[in-house]
């Protein structure tokens, strides 16, 4: 039988790859796939070499295989990292911007809030140091309205 062969090979990996990491069970039957052709005589580097993953990651899931059994195979729950701002304390930063609307340009005009002045904020107040990008962002994740946050900033 002769090879097979694909109009677009790089469109059908990105296809497959993405329905494998679409799902917890994709997942675990993908781990499961490498378990079966390592039992079945091929080394970690080939079966890493066939599945598109690193052979140290073959390797960790047999080891987790050979520690926990099947369980080993599945994800573990992950955490990630604390945010740097509670709920309550996010709750009480959207409450202060909404009573207070910026501060005063040297043109005695009130502005609006940005990213720069929450960032100035937070430190003064929490002791946190965000950048201003990233306040950008918590000001577009409270939905204030276009009269307290300018957006264009």
């Amino acid at each position: 039988m002769e090879k097979f062969a694909f109009k677009n090979r790089e469109a059908a990996l990105i296809l497959v790859t993405q329905e494998i990491s679409a799902s917890e069970l994709a997942v675990y039957h993908h781990r499961l796939h490498a378990l079966l052709l390592v039992i079945n005589g091929l080394s970690c580097q080939q079966v890493a070499g066939l599945l598109g993953e690193d052979t140290r990651t073959i390797h960790r899931w047999l080891t987790r295989f050979e520690k926990q059994g099947l369980d080993g195979l599945q994800n573990s729950k992950r955490t990630g990292a604390r945010p740097t701002l509670t709920t309550r304390q996010m709750a009480e930063i959207r409450r202060y911007v909404l009573k207070n609307p910026g501060r005063l340009t040297s043109k005695s005009r009130l502005s609006k809030w940005d990213g720069k002045l929450l960032s100035e904020y937070l430190n003064s107040k929490y002791g946190v140091v965000l950048g201003v990008r990233q306040c950008q962002r918590l000001l577009s994740q409270m939905e204030l309205p276009a009269r307290v946050y300018d957006q264009r900033t």
